[in-house]
């Protein structure tokens, strides 16, 4: 009985684990994508596409933002380049 407990926990803090590895790694991304819509947006001259690097940039942004609370929230710790 109590080793079937505590196989059960361990496979939660397992899959807590993993859950948490998986939400720094989209944070990363998220990061990742978010500075390349910068870039993109520095870099375009035509005025139609300053409209769309503008909506790219701000989607990336709120994402990267929304990612971070989410982390923020479970308490994870994000490497000091993360903001």
């Amino acid at each position: 009985m109590w080793q079937e407990l505590i196989k059960k926990a361990n496979e939660l803090i397992r899959k807590d684990e993993d859950s948490s590895q998986e939400l720094l790694e989209s944070v990363e991304s998220a990061r990742k994508y978010w500075l390349s819509t910068k870039a993109y947006f520095d870099n375009v001259t035509d005025p139609d596409l300053i409209d769309h690097a503008i909506y790219a940039m701000t989607a990336a942004e709120r994402r990267y933002v929304y990612l971070l609370r989410a982390a923020r929230d479970k308490g994870l710790k994000l490497p000091v380049s993360q903001f």
